[in-house]
């Protein structure tokens, strides 16, 4: 356990959590599955200067994260791990503890993609096992026989293969019990009344999983009529996270949704991983048929985006303390996207915030203990 009094100093440098911004009282002490539930940066400052930049590179490069995936893309992916090695090589200095901090929450210089967080989530939900990603299902070679001159079919099925099992890696090894606090902790993100999500991801399919948020800035420039430039301001352009697998004790699905300039995970990404989530194993059970159609392509933008909701879900979470009211369409079907209330409006950047756990939606109630397994009989 450690302690969040709202601030923790690393080589003199003070780093926040984000109840520090949000003008409530510090955490305290914190378990690593409350911290995980909580989104303490502080816990995970500590944590991560107690386990060391080496183990935590060495276990990111095993995800993938600033080392080769091996997915089936011809384009060079674009992640990087910060490290010392890296850091000796800038001549800047001696790699700090406070570098170690800003890593330890993914901020700073790391660089990771969708895919490769997938594989963390799935990790969790396989009890360490991770596998070797892959964008193929199954593939089918047509061809003809010699002999009787008729067509034929010959399919090749995916077969998963073992990248890492972080329960045995010798002296680097984790912990089942390790593992197990990290899925209770996933868990309660979800489903506590007090997590991270709030409501948004609540489902009967058993959800758990973590929010998260990648600060980011971008320059907006003005120029005059005759292309001279007037003014450049930055404004915040965070990327808002959510990583998760279901069902919980016997998962199935590993996802992670990223939202470019959103406000909240909880509060954007985490209600379109249910939505991918509840019908995809919707589709195995045959609670959900999906037809196949053409459809429009999407006019996408960089708006700001204060929470996304589908319509059966209930009605759009109510805004916390720190948000604008705000407006909504129903468009049937698709998902209904909240911007705010003032045009252009600029959200200041920050860490990570739980969204409004007494948000009403029309959720069903669900226990941890649905999701057990129960113990063989010999």
């Amino acid at each position: 356990s450690y302690n969040c009094s709202g601030t923790v100093s690393f080589g003199g440098r003070p780093f926040a959590c984000w109840t520090v911004k949000q003008h409530v009282s510090p955490h305290g002490t914190l378990s690593m599955a409350d911290a995980l539930k909580h989104s303490c940066n502080c816990y995970f400052y500590q944590c991560g200067n107690a386990a060391g930049i080496d183990d935590i590179e060495r276990v990111a490069k095993k995800f993938g994260i600033g080392s080769k995936l091996g997915i089936e893309l011809d384009y060079p992916v674009y992640d990087f791990m910060p490290g010392p090695a890296w850091w000796a090589q800038l001549n800047r200095g001696p790699w700090t503890s406070a570098k170690t901090a800003n890593v330890s929450i993914g901020q700073g210089e790391v660089l990771a993609t969708p895919v490769e967080m997938a594989m963390v989530a799935g990790a969790v939900a396989n009890n360490g096992k991770s596998y070797v990603p892959t964008l193929v299902h199954h593939h089918v070679k047509h061809g003809r026989n010699r002999n009787t001159g008729e067509l034929t079919e010959t399919r090749t099925d995916f077969q998963p293969k073992l990248k890492v099992d972080f329960l045995d890696m010798g002296e680097h090894s984790a912990k089942a019990k390790d593992m197990a606090i990290i899925r209770d902790g996933m868990w309660k993100v979800v489903n506590d009344a007090s997590g991270s999500t709030g409501k948004s991801a609540k489902s009967p399919y058993g959800i758990a999983g973590k929010t998260g948020t990648a600060q980011k800035w971008r320059e907006i420039k003005e120029f005059d009529k005759n292309g001279k430039l007037i003014s450049t301001k930055t404004v915040g352009d965070n990327h808002t996270w959510f990583v998760a697998f279901a069902p919980y004790d016997n998962p199935k699905v590993a996802v992670c949704i990223l939202i470019a300039n959103g406000k909240s995970g909880g509060g954007t990404a985490a209600p379109i991983a249910k939505r991918v989530i509840e019908r995809t194993l919707g589709l195995e059970d045959g609670k959900y048929t999906q037809p196949i159609f053409p459809i429009e392509p999407a006019k996408g933008n960089f708006d700001f985006v204060e929470t996304v909701t589908f319509p059966e879900a209930g009605p759009v979470p109510a805004p916390g303390q720190d948000e604008d009211t705000s407006e909504t369409e129903d468009n049937g079907d698709e998902p209904v996207i909240v911007k705010p209330a003032v045009p252009d409006q600029v959200t200041e950047p920050r860490i990570e915030e739980p969204t409004d756990a007494g948000t009403a939606t029309h959720e069903p109630d669900v226990r941890k203990r649905d999701f057990q397994k129960q113990p063989r009989s010999h």
